[in-house]
């Protein structure tokens, strides 16, 4: 049985003002149990180009930053968003 999303909030781009009108909920797994994640799917494109532009150091940051408010690493982040269609 999926354990609740260790953060309450929905993973959603940072430069996210407004509410997101279309979460998408998946599950990963985490230290041996299914975890329910919860993504805007309208963010799946700005979150992958955050990932792929770590070669500046403000972005950098944002992305640990990122990472760590959702409690997962990269490849657990890229993991959820290939399961977004």
């Amino acid at each position: 049985m999926p354990s609740a999303y260790a953060s309450n909030q929905c993973i959603v781009a940072p430069k996210r003002i407004y509410a997101c009108d279309n979460l998408i909920y998946t599950s990963i797994k985490k230290q041996k149990e299914n975890q329910l994640v919860c993504l805007c799917k309208t963010d799946k494109e700005s979150i992958l180009t955050l990932l792929s532009k770590d070669d500046i150091a403000t972005q950098r940051i944002i992305i640990r930053k990122f990472l760590s408010k959702h409690q997962l690493s990269s490849d657990e982040l890229k993991n959820i968003l290939t399961q977004i269609n």
